[in-house]
Formats: structure tokens, C-alpha cells, sequence
């Protein structure tokens, strides 16, 4: 059975290595822990497409479910209160529910509740873990590279489906605009060690080499939420430098309208709605139709693309906001609320 070695995962952005490089001259672990077998590739290849029919169902709807909007508060688990990430964000929110509460099956049972209606999928990764000497170690412990071990989706239900569970009525966010903007403001100034901002009027860009995001002036834009949008869009490509994430859709050129570069803009369009998301405010999105149907044939010709974009979105985000990432301790909690 051919399986799948760790280089190709890594470049299909499921290899993560850890702050410290394999010692010099420390042998290569077995096989056993080099590849990923065919069965575990195909079982990732139909949850791929699973969330990828979602996205495009709405895409084809004329919805753009990344376009970014006012929540009251984040979605998350009832059980846990862990707010979802990443793709889980986005599958979640564009389900068009107002409450933020939502339970897997499990959960409401175990809470004496019923549930009625479609549910929505999400998704949740699990992976091995290995030290320096190649040893499988735990999270919470030294690893330097991890390889996924499983891909699964889980069905849940919001509050709204859901009868005899006390949910309770979230905190409102009631900020006023200009405190939306202010938390917008706050977002920027936290980014450690981000690029130089230059916004003089110029076409919005990311510019690698010098390490440089430009924006226009307020002024060229309808409304400030464009401005921002726009600015976390480019602040969003800046995490991929070499200094940072090192994400191969800015570490390496592509071609403009190329399927490396249309990648990376879906990684920069799901980091400014994440982080719009966080502010509070609502930019109006280009959802024309030949911008949608350019989305549809991207993801109909990769479906992988929903849930690695997310999952680089969440990790842009949070290279951006330190403060919106899990311990390794919050990840577990979550996945056992499951």
C-alpha cells in the first residue's frame, strides 16, 4: 500500500515542526512514523470535500461566507465555552443563526435536551506528536514536529434547534462605532513584530521583500470598516514572512490568477474576517458574480482548500492577536467537549 511521506503532508501544510530543528546527525525514525497511511489520506480527502460542498453551496447561493460580520459573540461550544476557530468560525457563522450557543449530539444529551433540524458540520484535527529522538511525546510536552493521525467532522446544533436546555441570553456588544474602531486600532498596534504600515494614498499591497504593508488613506474608502478590512487583509499576507509563519504562498512567488497565489488571497480573506470579526465591525464585500464563481471553481477544483485555509487564517490571526490562541490544555477541553 503506497502511503504518503511527511514531506508531501508538510507541503500540503499538515506537517507542523516545532521551534527546534532535528539535531545534526540524529537518524531519520522508522517508516512507521515518516508516512501517513492511504486509508487515513482518504478518510482527510472526504471531509475535505464534505466542507468544500458546504462553502460552495452557499458560494452558489450568492453568499460569500467569509464576508465578514457584527457578531454579538464568537460561536462556540455550550458545553465547553470555547470559542470555535478557524474553519469552525466560518462553517458556524454562515449557518445564519443569531445565537452563538451550539452542541454536538453528545451534548445535548448528556445536558436532557432535543434537537430538531439540519445540522452543521464542523471539523476537528487530531494529531502524533514527536520529540528530538523521534518519540512520541504529548502536546503539552517538547515535540518538535507533528503529523496528523485523523480528520474528522462532527454534526452540531445551534441553540436555536435545540429545546430543554437553559442556554441563557449572551452578553450583548453593544459598542459604539467608534469603539469598534478603536478595537480595530488595538488589534494593529498589538501585531509584535509585524511589518512597516505606510498608508499614503497607494494601492493596498503586502510587499515581502521589504517587509511592508500599504493601505489607501480613510478617505479613499466608503466606510472605516473598508479601511480595516483591507488593512487585515494585508496584515494577514505579512504573517507568512520568513520571520513569522513562514507560509509558503509568501515565502515563494506565484503568479498572479496562479492556484498558489489564489490560495494565499483565501488565507488573507479569512484572516481579516476573523479579526473583523473580533473588532466588531461589517465590511461590505465584493460578492459580484464573477468573483463568486471564480471562488466556486477554485474550491470545486480543491477542496482541500476550506479547511487548510482556515486552519492558516486561525494560525494568522493568532500570530497577529497572541491573546485569541488555545493552550494546548483549552485544545483538549475542546475536543473532549465533543
Amino acid at each position: 500500500m503506497e502511503a504518503l511521506g511527511c514531506e508531501r503532508l508538510r507541503h500540503l501544510g499538515l506537517v507542523e515542526t516545532g521551534a527546534r530543528p532535528r539535531p545534526v546527525g540524529t537518524d531519520r525514525p522508522p517508516l512507521k512514523r515518516q508516512v501517513t497511511s492511504n486509508r487515513t489520506i482518504r478518510t482527510m480527502n472526504k471531509v475535505f470535500a464534505i466542507i468544500a460542498e458546504v462553502v460552495i453551496a452557499k458560494l452558489k447561493e450568492g453568499v460569500v461566507p467569509w464576508k465578514s460580520g457584527r457578531n454579538e459573540m464568537r460561536p462556540c461550544n455550550f458545553a465547553s465555552k470555547r470559542p470555535y476557530r478557524g474553519v469552525n468560525w466560518l462553517l458556524t457563522t454562515m449557518s445564519g443563526f443569531s445565537s452563538p450557543y451550539w452542541l454536538t449530539k453528545n451534548g445535548i444529551l448528556k445536558l436532557g435536551g432535543t434537537w430538531s433540524g439540519k445540522a452543521t458540520k464542523i471539523v476537528h484535527w487530531s494529531f502524533t506528536y514527536y520529540d528530538a529522538k523521534n518519540k512520541r511525546v504529548k502536546e503539552t510536552e517538547d515535540w518538535v514536529r507533528k503529523v496528523p493521525s485523523l480528520l474528522r467532522y462532527y454534526n452540531v446544533w445551534n441553540a436555536e434547534q435545540i429545546k430543554g436546555i437553559a442556554f441563557g441570553t449572551p452578553a450583548a456588544d453593544d459598542r459604539k462605532e467608534h469603539e469598534r474602531i478603536a478595537a480595530a486600532e488595538e488589534l494593529v498596534a498589538g501585531y509584535v513584530d509585524g511589518p512597516t504600515i505606510t498608508i499614503d494614498g497607494s494601492q493596498p499591497r503586502y510587499n515581502p521583500e521589504r517587509d511592508e504593508v500599504f493601505n489607501s488613506n480613510l478617505d479613499d474608502f466608503d466606510t472605516a470598516a473598508g479601511f480595516y478590512h483591507t488593512l487585515f487583509h494585508e496584515l494577514g499576507h505579512s504573517t507568512g514572512h520568513g520571520s513569522r509563519l513562514s507560509r509558503e504562498g509568501i515565502t515563494t512567488r506565484h503568479r498572479f490568477g496562479s492556484d498558489g497565489y489564489a490560495f494565499e488571497e483565501l488565507v488573507a480573506e479569512l484572516t481579516a474576517c476573523f479579526l473583523m470579526s473580533e473588532a466588531g465591525l461589517t465590511a461590505d464585500l465584493d460578492n459580484s458574480a464573477a468573483y463568486i464563481d471564480s471562488w466556486i471553481k477554485s474550491l470545486e477544483a480543491h477542496p482541500d482548500w476550506v479547511i487548510k485555509a482556515g486552519g492558516l487564517a486561525q494560525k494568522a490571526v493568532e500570530r497577529i492577536v497572541p491573546s485569541l490562541a488555545y493552550s494546548p490544555e483549552e485544545a483538549t477541553e475542546e475536543a473532549a467537549a465533543a
